[in-house]
Order: C-alpha cells, then sequence, then structure tokens
C-alpha cells in the first residue's frame, strides 16, 4: 500500500442485499431523497453506497489508516462540489420553473458524476464517493447537502418532529 492509496475492506466487496433498507429508513438522508421522489431501485442503491461508505470509513479508523482531519478536509471538498452544483441548479430552476424534484434529482445526479474529490490520490472507488455524499446528507462529518431545493427547511420540520 502506498501513501496515497488505501486499502478495501473486503466486507464492502461482499454482496448486499435490500435486506439492510431496513435499519436506514428513519434517517434524514434517506428522506431527502424521498422528497426528490428518487424511485426504489435507485434508493436501493444509495443506501447500499452509504453503507459500504461507513464500513469502510471504520475499517481505516479501527486499523488507523486515515484520521478524523483526513475525512473532514475531504468532507469538506465534498461539500464545496456539492455547493457549485446546487447553486447552479437553484438558478436553473429559477428560469425554467422545473419542480423541487427535478431539480434534486439533477443536483444528485450531477454530483455523484461531476465529483472530482479523492480522499488519497489514487483510491477512486465511485460507491465511497456517493456513499459519503449521502453520509453529508445526514449530517455527519460537519457538513450538511441536501438534493431538494428546500431541504433545510424540510429537514428543520423532520428533525422537530423528534424528540430530544
Amino acid at each position: 500500500m502506498r501513501a496515497d492509496s488505501l486499502p478495501v475492506d473486503p466486507e464492502v466487496l461482499r454482496r448486499f442485499d435490500e435486506s439492510i433498507t431496513d435499519g436506514y429508513q428513519d434517517r434524514p438522508f434517506v428522506h431527502q431523497l424521498a422528497w426528490i421522489a428518487l424511485e426504489n431501485e435507485r434508493l436501493w442503491k444509495a443506501i447500499r453506497d452509504y453503507h459500504r461508505a461507513y464500513t469502510q470509513r471504520s475499517f481505516w479508523l479501527r486499523y488507523q489508516l486515515v484520521g478524523e482531519q483526513e475525512l473532514d478536509r475531504f468532507a469538506f471538498k465534498l461539500h464545496d462540489e456539492w455547493e457549485q452544483v446546487f447553486d447552479e441548479e437553484l438558478a436553473r430552476m429559477a428560469g425554467d420553473g422545473r419542480p423541487g424534484e427535478a431539480v434534486g434529482q439533477e443536483i444528485l445526479r450531477r454530483v455523484a458524476r461531476e465529483c472530482r474529490s479523492r480522499l488519497r490520490e489514487r483510491f477512486d472507488e465511485p460507491w465511497f464517493n456517493r456513499g459519503m455524499l449521502h453520509a453529508l446528507a445526514d449530517g455527519e462529518l460537519g457538513q450538511l447537502v441536501g438534493w431538494h431545493p428546500e431541504f433545510q427547511t424540510r429537514l428543520e420540520g423532520l428533525l422537530g418532529d423528534v424528540a430530544i
């Protein structure tokens, strides 16, 4: 292993089935995906990507292959890329009148495909970036992203319904 790469946890490479989705139904990132009317197959794959990224991060942290600061820097870079796409799509929406669900799906699609940030230069697993974006949509790592144009207001309502 080189300093600019990271190993993939063998657990991440195993085949997951949709049974893992049960534990995620109340998570903010899943609500966010429902707000943009993501169809079931893509929703399942988003949950799988989140699960893989979480499992992978845990593996690296457990074996001290990455530190919290490195993950925080990566989250900052992902948030920065999301912010550019989000702002562009909101500006386009104002001009063309697309519904929030369509705009949210476009934001998700663009960020997932166009994201160039890497935790380490030679670690380039697309599922990891997608899963980390969902982690940010879940409020992890001190950065918050969203897909629906009104995600912040909706999250406030969602989290306000939860007794603290």
